[in-house]
């Protein structure tokens, strides 16, 4: 056996193979293959990595967001509200998930102490908000509001479910509203762009507006550059007396002096001292100036010192205190205060206004520390609301037949205010244009068992008395017929209502072709 086996190997020792060339191609064809998967794979290994990458680093993010919040539970929220820019983490790390940060811009603009942060918690999985001052490490998981449980590299998509903020109790409750709305510009520079509607230049998420246009997308019309306070309402009622008229404070170069983006409104007194209507993220308020830190002026050369030389000042020290140093968040704690403040006032909702005008107001009041602060309550309501005295032809008419003369009203009818907005009603002269539904039958005026004289008229006489007018001008609703007449003044009925006879005798006359 073995020497069988030693024979077969010696044999085939011998022997020659030939390699089939189709072979050859067929392994190097399998080689090829497997080279072309690697780079298929590795290529989609770094498309992949690419998209990460720019996720991360907010590639693919708004790189500015115009922020909303609610400020029931947690007062100095609304004071956050306004545009913030995308902060990037830097440079990727592997293994690091660090997202984008959002940064309150006016925090950037201003020498405030403090900004708002918009940023991401890993332990939370949640996007959260805070505010920290310079002198604190910002913590994105010491949160004042933060969004549900999420994954989401995008913070606008976590607006679709509820974030939640704490209230005096500490318990956790709905923050609303809440919006969140990509601001970039698409057509950066470009005239006429869309985003302005049509009426101004996109730069840097701001409408730069054409005449006649405000905002930051150019959304009104040129605000309203005169306030007083309605007639119909009463004053502001406090321990000192507050200003009804308010204007607005234009610069040299003709750009208004705002907060939050609106106008500001002021009543500048012989001292120097002024009250002031501003704007203060979500609510309108009115203060004073020695409610105001630094008076509420900041000149030029204190400007430099403040800012480090970093802002160009604008030749107007109440202009320099609400460009660079004004923030609404002072209102609830620090050392600014203010006496009013208005019913909300939603940015991008039916509610949005660039001025105050017909806003309820309340008194400001300083209620209880949250564990986000110092709260600022709303007292009793005031009666109180401002309009715009200045008038126009269509858009601020005078009212009562009032005529409008460069800005000013010229009331007719005996109705007064500064857009004639009181009808003369209740004042014992009978008055045809307010005898109507709508002023009560001039709020009695015409009617002899409902008409009250007054020191101006005396009741049933034109002017002081001199000349008789009687009641022929007399209307009230059918069911409330309290004065009847055939000829003249002969045979009249009046102090109490006609019953159903004499309601009958009416319609008899009538017939007849008699006048009543």
């Amino acid at each position: 056996m073995g020497k069988r086996c030693k024979l077969d190997a010696q044999i085939i020792g011998k022997q020659y193979y030939k390699v089939d060339p189709m072979s050859r191609a067929g392994c190097l064809r399998r080689s090829w293959k497997t080279v072309s998967l690697s780079m298929i794979l590795g290529l989609f290994f770094f498309g992949w990595l690419t998209i990460v990458i720019f996720q991360l680093t907010g590639k693919y993010l708004c790189d500015t967001i115009f922020v909303n919040m609610g400020d029931d539970f947690v007062a100095a929220l609304g004071t956050f509200n306004g545009l913030y820019d995308m902060v990037s983490p830097g440079v990727y790390v592997p293994f690091q998930e660090r997202r984008v940060q959002y940064l309150e811009r006016r925090s950037t603009e201003t020498v405030s102490s403090g900004r708002g942060m918009f940023g991401y918690c890993n332990d939370l999985s949640a996007w959260t908000f805070r505010w920290v001052f310079e002198d604190e490490e910002y913590d994105p998981c010491a949160w004042v509001a933060k969004s549900p449980e999420t994954d989401t590299f995008n913070i606008l998509e976590t607006v679709g479910d509820p974030w939640l903020v704490r209230d005096a109790t500490s318990r956790e409750v709905v923050l609303d509203p809440l919006r969140l709305i990509c601001f970039d510009c698409e057509n950066e520079g470009e005239e006429n762009s869309d985003e302005c509607g049509g009426g101004g230049t996109c730069s840097n998420a701001v409408c730069e507006c054409e005449q006649g246009w405000y905002g930051l997308r150019c959304e009104f019309t040129t605000p309203c550059s005169a306030l007083a306070i309605d007639a119909r309402t009463d004053d502001f009622a406090s321990t000192r007396d507050w200003a009804s008229d308010f204007e607005t404070v234009e610069l040299e170069n003709g750009e208004l002096v705002e907060a939050y983006h609106r106008p500001v409104y002021i009543h500048e007194y012989d001292n120097g001292e002024y009250d002031a209507v501003m704007f203060t993220g979500r609510r309108w308020a009115l203060t004073a100036s020695d409610f105001l830190p630094h008076g509420g002026k900041v000149s030029d050369d204190e400007l430099g010192e403040l800012g480090g030389g970093a802002f160009p000042a604008v030749g107007d020290e109440i202009g320099n205190f609400f460009k660079y140093v004004f923030h609404g968040y002072k209102g609830y704690f620090d050392d600014l205060s203010v006496a009013f403040l208005s019913d909300n006032m939603d940015a991008t909702t039916y509610q949005d206004s660039s001025s105050p005008v017909g806003f309820l107001w309340y008194r400001a009041e300083t209620a209880e520390r949250t564990p986000d602060g110092e709260n600022q309550a709303f007292g009793k309501q005031v009666d109180a609301e401002f309009l715009c005295r200045v008038c126009d032809g269509d858009a601020n008419p005078c009212l009562y037949d009032g005529i409008c003369n460069e800005g000013e009203c010229q009331c007719s009818t005996d109705s007064f205010g500064k857009l004639c907005e009181v009808p003369p009603v209740k004042n014992g002269h009978c008055d045809t244009f307010f005898n109507t539904p709508q002023f009560k039958y001039d709020g009695g005026d015409c009617c002899e068992n409902s008409c009250v004289s007054t020191p101006e008229y005396f009741c049933g006489a034109e002017e002081k008395g001199y000349v008789s007018r009687g009641y022929y001008s007399c209307h009230l609703p059918s069911e409330q017929w309290q004065h009847y007449s055939l000829d003249g003044d002969a045979g009249s009925y009046s102090g109490f209502a006609v019953d159903l006879a004499m309601r009958s005798l009416v319609v008899s006359e009538l017939l007849q072709g008699k006048s009543v």
